[in-house]
């Protein structure tokens, strides 16, 4: 199914998608930063673009990145899974939009925005961003040692990583944490976004 989702750029130059006519709660589409040295952004049309819907990338294995864990832990709050196709998930690097989706045991990632990025340029772009500059096993491996106990949490959490977040993103994030939950802290960042943001992209998401 293709949709057509807006994607604004916040404060923190994050950003959102929204699919016209649906609720930002139930169908909203958000993602990630950029470093900004302003707080508040003027609403300005950046560029329309149409990504290539084949150009799918492969990133790493599901092994070293678990998008669900890493994306969904309550670390960021700016990624969110595709409504239809749910190893899919919608974000922002920078001023660069990606999907990435889990597709059996390995990673892929398209970029949306801008449509000529070439694909090695968003594996460095996302390899710095989930700092996969770090091999996860031989942690793995040393962690394991002393104590079974350690071998039983990777085992559930095996491909969780601490991402590199842009500071006001993180800091935008943490304020709005106090006394919420992860799906009220989302729903924060998101009205922030849509206030303040600049129209990053706006095309065809196919998932």
């Amino acid at each position: 199914m293709r949709r057509s989702v807006r994607l604004l750029v916040a404060a923190s130059r994050s950003i959102t998608a929204e699919a016209p006519g649906t609720s930002n709660h139930t169908t909203s589409l958000p993602v990630v930063s950029t470093p900004s040295t302003s707080i508040l952004t003027s609403k300005s049309h950046v560029k329309e673009e149409k990504s290539n819907t084949d150009d799918w990338v492969t990133l790493c294995g599901t092994g070293e990145l678990s998008c669900a864990l890493t994306l969904e832990s309550g670390q960021v709050f700016a990624w969110r899974r595709h409504p239809i196709k749910s190893a899919t998930w919608l974000g922002v690097v920078g001023r660069r939009v990606f999907a990435v989706r889990e597709l059996g045991d390995i990673v892929q990632l398209r970029c949306l925005y801008p449509s000529d990025l070439s694909g090695q340029e968003g594996i460095d772009a996302l390899s710095h961003y989930f700092r996969l500059d770090i091999p996860a096993d031989p942690l793995y491996e040393r962690w394991t040692k002393p104590t079974d106990r350690m071998t039983e949490i990777i085992s559930r959490l095996r491909g969780l990583r601490i991402v590199r977040q842009d500071p006001v993103e993180c800091l935008f994030s943490f304020i709005c944490s106090s006394n919420n939950n992860i799906a009220r802290i989302q729903g924060m960042v998101d009205k922030l976004k849509a206030t303040y943001g600049d129209l990053l992209y706006k095309g065809e998401d196919d998932g």
